[in-house]
């Protein structure tokens, strides 16, 4: 009933849960754009070896 009465931000514990969940967030936003523009770039790297290993392929025959 504290809580309910008080407030959650009230509390210091309820301040540090409140901010540590916030950072989470944060960081893992940042994460996911940083995999993203990763794996876009990996699929580039691919798509230009696929296209060596097939013109390799095609000059050898």
């Amino acid at each position: 009933m504290e809580l309910l009465r008080d407030g959650f931000t009230n509390h210091l514990a309820g301040i540090f849960v409140a901010l540590t969940i916030f950072l989470i967030s944060i960081f893992t936003l940042i994460t996911g754009i940083a995999l993203r523009s990763i794996v876009l770039d990996a699929k580039e790297d691919m798509m230009l070896i696929e296209k060596r290993i097939r013109e390799e392929a095609s000059t050898r025959r």
